[in-house]
C-alpha cells in the first residue's frame, strides 16, 4: 500500500500536492499529519465526503510499502510517518519545491524543482503523462 503525506500544520499547498500526488500513486491512502492551517481546516470541513483523508488517530502503517511525502523533506515534519522511516524494504519518494540539505529524508526517488509550489511541479508531470 502507498502513503502520501506532507508537512504538519498544512497550507493549501501541501493540501492540494497530496491530491495530485494521489493522481501519481492510485490506490493511494492520503495522510494529513498534525494540524493545518486555519483555512485549510475550513476548507476541508467543506469537502470531507469528497476526499478521504485519514489523521494521526486512524491512519495504520502496518501495510504501507511506499512512503510518499509531497512538499516536505524532513523528518521532524511528517508526523507519524515518520515512523516507517526505519522499516526495511520501504521506498520513499520525495516531491518537493524546497531546496535539498543534508538533512533531508533519503528518498529512492527525489524530485526537486524551483518553483513557487510543489503542486505546479506535479500538475506538470500528470500532464506529461498523459501526453
Amino acid at each position: 500500500m502507498d502513503l502520501i503525506t506532507t508537512h504538519n500544520n498544512s497550507d493549501f499547498d501541501a493540501l492540494s500536492s497530496l491530491v495530485a500526488a494521489s493522481k501519481l500513486y492510485p490506490n493511494s491512502r492520503l495522510l494529513l499529519p498534525g494540524s493545518q492551517e486555519r483555512s485549510v481546516r475550513k476548507f476541508l470541513s467543506l469537502i470531507k465526503d469528497k476526499i478521504k483523508i485519514e489523521d494521526e488517530k486512524s491512519c495504520r502503517l502496518d501495510d504501507v510499502k511506499r512512503l510518499v511525502i509531497v512538499d516536505n523533506r524532513h523528518k521532524s515534519r511528517i508526523g507519524i510517518a515518520a515512523e516507517l522511516l526505519g522499516k526495511r524494504n520501504l521506498k520513499v519518494h520525495i516531491y518537493d519545491h524546497h531546496p535539498r540539505t543534508r538533512f533531508d529524508i533519503k528518498a529512492h526517488k527525489d524530485v526537486f524543482k524551483e518553483t513557487g509550489a510543489t503542486v505546479t511541479m506535479l500538475l506538470e508531470i500528470l500532464v506529461a503523462k498523459k501526453k
